[in-house]
């Protein structure tokens, strides 16, 4: 068995795929990334979908196409100019996607990509979790509050 040593752990090259941006290897193998690597690109991804606000959009937008105007309803606390950000970065990753229709005035909605709806059920857990854990919140945030 090959085992080699990398980012001082061990790893066995059948088990831990080398890192890929979403390409598969000659063999037609689906290539995986590894996150705990300082030079694998999916850690990019990470950070992009671990955010508050993506979290919230990602879910939000599972329902349907949503226009700005009604996701920052949605998002009771975002500013204009957080939620552009979150949303073309959104965009940027390929999680979901903007289309404008030719009207007046100009009608703006946002949608999830087949890519953006893979990440609503992860996420969900991630919020049911944060939900579940009310009283530990409340006390995280009386604590930021002195």
């Amino acid at each position: 068995m090959n085992i080699r040593k990398r980012s001082g752990r061990e790893q066995n090259p059948q088990s831990h795929p080398p890192q890929s941006d979403g390409h598969r290897s000659q063999s037609g193998q689906s290539l995986h990334g590894d996150v705990y690597s300082r030079d694998c690109p999916c850690r990019e991804l990470l950070d992009v979908i671990s955010g508050r606000w993506s979290v919230l959009l990602i879910e939000s937008l599972q329902a349907g196409p949503m226009r700005f105007g009604e996701l920052q309803r949605r998002m009771e606390g975002i500013s204009a100019k957080v939620l552009t950000a979150n949303l073309r970065r959104l965009e940027c990753a390929g999680l979901i996607s903007r289309q404008v229709f030719a009207e007046v005035p100009v009608r703006v909605e946002y949608s999830l990509t087949p890519e953006g709806l893979s990440a609503v059920e992860p996420l969900r857990g991630l919020r049911v979790w944060a939900e579940s854990h009310y009283d530990q919140a409340l006390a995280l945030t009386a604590g930021s509050a002195r």
